[in-house]
């Protein structure tokens, strides 16, 4: 459904959607609801991934006493 909806990656806007992802990831609170997910392509979203890996990587360190 949601590919469908998105067929071109909303985050690059050049290639084709291939992935689905979440806007706001779960682990920071976000929601499988159609609103929270978005249609973007295998290198945006491993990009996304990535970042989003470091940046928690970051909070636990932070986190440490």
């Amino acid at each position: 459904m949601v590919l469908q909806r998105d067929p071109i990656c909303l985050a690059c806007g050049r290639r084709a959607s291939t992935q689905v992802d979440h806007v706001r990831n779960k682990a920071s609170g976000g929601t499988d609801d159609p609103a929270n997910l978005r249609g973007i392509c295998d290198a945006c979203h491993a990009a996304k991934t990535a970042a989003e890996g470091r940046a928690g990587m970051a909070r636990k360190r932070k986190q440490r006493p």
